[in-house]
Parts: structure tokens; sequence; C-alpha cells
């Protein structure tokens, strides 16, 4: 067995990747709490108070490492670089997908053009009172049906995008959260592999394993959110277990911002929250009695201040229409989404159908049971050009991966007692286990990004108690499944963008156009897109010598 109760050793390399971690959280943080604090007081978003976003973030960075003023600045230079960096290889990307258009990005645009949630909850009314001022760029009217996403949803990633995008210009710029995120939790990551005293190599290649979500991965191209959260989620569930074994300040302000920023990604975000914070107090309980006061107003005052950030749409949906996640009470968003005959299925039955399904995207079809080694082509292409796949949506081989898993967890059951840290990873895959079975629709793999770092997690428990075949076959699995989706997923968005853009050139080339949209919503982004460039784009209800674009995404006419 690998000794791991011995202090840990900080090289500088070491210390400077736990800093990094911190840092970007809390740079990621302040991008949520600082506009939405001065929203409150200002009437809309402006670039200053994107600014003092930014710089916030810095200046906390800062902070954490005040007793040491040289070794802070080389820090905040490096986080200004990892930003920097981030964003320009999210400008390599064009978003394309279904949410990213109708919804996502509109969110964006609206937060850009001067919509205050906090003063106006309500998209549609800003939307009546300034149209006529607005409409050469913005055709928001066009939302329809999906006003009442916007109106009503969780807002966190919208307004972290819009500081982005609003001294940028760039809409494409904002999506860089997502893979910021994925950055983040590769850091925290590493930090909990490396407290366990296990080398620096290994620690890099687990928490690259478990930051490399692939739910992530096939999302951070796009405005999609479900990827964000797996991150979020990650870096809570890694502070977590660090907070039980050390009680740092450090760790204490990774609850506090990721608990933040998870209630405010999706409404799902609560319940994650509130699974985890059982897992905490549990652990508390059972590990570090003396703590559990420190512990409940860590936890207390992280979900008040959440939930406050998160006025609208919480309170306001409370005070409005008497549900904290309305409108999921009045509508069925799987309608239509997947054959009913599957749906009628209970959802032990749903998840495991699902996780051993040939990778398929089918509204109406029933998912076909494959052999879990398998891989085929239309399933590598799903993964090219989808980011929310219905059936075994977290690559081609989890099947496997999940099979290993199980079968994995049976023979490490007995090492589950042999110290406090095992005791810690495997209080936090019961965690996990718990956080995927409750969620009602668990099949699909977008809505429980957090069921990827359970078989990490058991790979690095395996690793540590002295089963290194076993840890191998696990990690190397996730490896390969993850290798597939990342290089499929990565280069066909690159090269899709580059034909995207080739279009967008020939719209501005022409100054006046009209599209024919696939859907209605899709036109948001493009006329925004034009009139940023001067370009004025006006929407034909014919299609009639229309041309598609290479998205799919609407045609151009004329």
């Amino acid at each position: 067995m690998i000794q791991t109760s011995q202090t840990p050793k900080f090289s500088t390399t070491n210390k400077l990747f736990c800093n990094l971690g911190d840092s970007l959280l809390g740079f990621l943080a302040f991008l949520l709490i600082t506009p939405t604090l001065c929203l409150w007081f200002t009437p809309t978003l402006t670039p200053v108070i994107a600014i003092i976003a930014i710089l916030s973030g810095m200046a906390f960075s800062l902070y954490l490492n005040r007793n040491n003023l040289k070794y802070g600045l080389l820090v905040v230079v490096l986080l200004a670089l990892i930003v920097v960096g981030i964003y320009q290889l999210s400008n390599l990307f064009v978003d394309t997908s279904w949410d990213g258009w109708s919804y996502h990005q509109p969110a964006v645009i609206a937060l850009i053009e001067g919509w205050n949630p906090i003063k106006e909850p309500d998209l549609k009314l800003w939307w009546e009172s300034v149209k006529t001022a607005k409409e050469y760029k913005l055709v928001l009217g066009d939302l329809g049906s999906n006003f009442r996403w916007v109106t009503h949803y969780a807002k966190a990633s919208w307004i972290m995008s819009a500081v982005i995008a609003k001294i940028t210009g760039n809409i494409e710029s904002a999506k860089f959260i997502n893979l910021l995120a994925i950055i983040a939790c590769f850091f925290n990551a590493y930090k909990l592999f490396k407290s366990f005293n296990i080398s620096l190599f290994s620690a890099v290649v687990f928490a690259l394993l478990y930051a490399a979500n692939t739910i992530a991965i096939s999302q951070f191209t796009t405005a999609y959110i479900d990827g964000f959260l797996g991150s979020i989620f990650g870096i809570l569930l890694a502070s977590s277990i660090l907070w039980l074994k050390n009680h740092k300040l450090e760790d204490a302000f990774n609850i506090l911002f990721s608990s933040l920023i998870l209630i405010n990604i999706k409404f799902s975000g609560i319940a994650y929250l509130g699974i985890v914070y059982a897992m905490i107090l549990i652990g508390v309980f059972i590990f570090r009695r003396s703590a559990i006061y420190k512990t409940v107003v860590l936890l207390g005052s992280s979900f008040t201040i959440g939930i406050c950030i998160g006025y609208n749409p919480y309170l306001v949906n409370l005070k409005d229409h008497g549900y904290l996640f309305y409108p999921l009470n009045e509508v069925d968003i799987l309608a239509r989404q997947v054959a009913p005959e599957f749906l009628q299925k209970n959802r032990i039955v749903k998840f495991f159908w699902s996780m051993y399904a040939k990778v398929d995207n089918s509204g109406q079809d029933l998912p076909k049971i494959k052999f879990p080694l398998t891989v085929s082509k239309s399933e590598r292409n799903l993964f090219r050009y989808v980011c929310d796949i219905r059936f075994s949506g977290f690559g081609p081989l989890f099947g496997f991966i999940f099979t290993v898993f199980l079968f994995c967890t049976i023979i490490s059951l007995k090492d589950i007692f042999k110290s406090i840290e095992l005791k810690l990873i495997s209080l936090a895959l019961f965690t996990i286990i718990i956080a995927t079975i409750l969620f009602p629709e668990s099949w699909w793999a977008r809505y429980v990004p957090q069921l990827w770092y359970a078989p990490v997690l058991l790979s690095f428990s395996l690793f540590i108690t002295g089963r290194l075949r076993a840890a191998f076959l696990l990690a190397l699995s996730i490896f390969i499944n993850l290798a597939i989706v990342a290089n499929d997923r990565i280069t066909s968005q690159y090269e899709l963008a580059g034909i995207i853009r080739n279009d967008f050139y020939k719209i501005l080339s022409e100054k006046l156009i009209k599209i024919y949209p696939t859907n209605i919503c899709f036109t948001i982004p493009i006329v925004y897109h034009a009139a940023q460039h001067g370009v004025h784009i006006s929407v034909t209800d014919s299609p009639n010598h229309c041309k598609p674009t290479a998205d799919g995404h609407f045609q151009t006419c004329g």
C-alpha cells in the first residue's frame, strides 16, 4: 500500500499549482459576484463594471498570497496569462449549438445591450420598452417561447459571459468560462491528489483525467452550461474533501465560491449542492467533530450568499409564481425529446439502458444495446457535431468503464476503512452515486456530469492502496474514451469554425442580406454579429432562392 499519512512536500511547482487553482476559482467567482452586486445600484452592465470584476479576481489572488508579495505578483501574472490564453483558444471556435443560439447567446446579448435582470426581471417586458431604439441590431422578439427560459432560469453563466463580451466586443469569446472552469478544475483536483503525498507526475495524471470530463470537453466550444456545472461540481467535491482533511482558509473560500456559482448555473445545482453539503456534514461529524460549528457556519453562509446572488431567478420566481424552480412545475422539458416508451421506464432501467447503449441522439427511436468495447464510425460522428448526446453521452467506451468501475468497487470494499483518507474518498464516491441516482433523468449524461468523477476517484483509491493493475486498467479505459471524444470533438469544431467564418465573411461583403432561419430564434446571434460589423440583415419567411450555411442554422437568400 502506498503511504499517504506523511505531510506532503510542497515544492515550488506544487505550491504554484495549488495557488493557481484557488486563484482561477476566485477569478470566476468575481466575474459573477461583482456585476451582480453592481446591477443593484446601476441601470446596466458597463465596461467599467466588467473591468472592476476582472481586477477583483486578480486582487483576490494577491490577497491569498499577501504574506509574500513577490510570489503573489507571480501568481497574478500567471493567472492573467492563463485567462488571456483561454480567451484566445475560445476564439478559435464558433458556437453552433441549438441551445447556444436559441437562448444562451441571446441572454448574453441582452445583458450586453442593457438588460438588468435585477431591476427588470422579465426580459420580454424590457425588450418591449427598448426594441424601437435597438431593433437594428437586436431581434429579441424572435425569442418566442424562449423568453420564458431566459427570464426564469439561473443566470450565472450569462452574467459571467457578458462581463467578458462587454470588454472584448466579441460574443464568441463569452463562452471562455467553460474552458476556464476546466482548467480551474484541473488545478484544484491536482491540489486534492497531491495532498495524499503521491508524486507530482501521478497527481497531474489523475488531475487531467478528473478535469477532462467528456461533458465539459464536448461543450466548451459552445454556450451550453452542463459541462460548466460539472467542472464547478468537481471543484466543490475536491475542496470539500480537502476541508475535511485540513480545514484551511483557502478550502473554505473554494467551498464558498464553488457553492455560489453552482447554485446559479442551473436549478439542479441547488440539489447537487445539498447532497455535497450532506457529505461534508457527515464527514465532519465522523472525523472532525471539533469543527462542526465552523463547518455549519461556512455551509450556511455559502448557501445564503449563493441564494442572494441568485435573487433572480430564485427569489423572483418564489415571489411571482410561488415556486423556486418555475416554470419547471408547468413544463415537461423532456416531452418530445425522446421516445415516450423510454421515458415510461423507471430511472434505474433508463440509466443502465443508456449506459450500455450505442451512442445515439435520436428523439424518436429506443436506444440499442451494444457490446461495451465497440466503437463505430457513426458514434464518433455524433461526438464531432453534437454536444448534448442523449444515450451513452459520456463516450462510446463509458459502458465498459462503468462495468470495470462496478467490479473494482466490489474488490476494494475491504480497503474502505484502512485510513481516514480512504474513508473520505469513499464518502465522495458515495456522494456522486447518490447525486446521480436521485436525479430523475440520470440516463442523459449532460444532466449528471458529476458521474464522470466516480471512476477517476476509484482509480485513484486503487492506486494509493497498491492495487496498481486495477487502477491502471480503469485509468487507461478512461483515458482512451476521453481521447476519442476530445480528438473528434475538438478537431471537427475547429474545422467547422473555419467554414462558418468564411460564410460569415461572405455575408459581411454583401452589406445587406436576407436570411431564412431553421429556427426563428437563430436569427438573434447572426443579426447581432452582423450589426457589430455594420451590416444589416433582414429575415425572410420564404426559403425560395436560399442556400444553407455550413452549420445549418439558417440559409442565405437573394
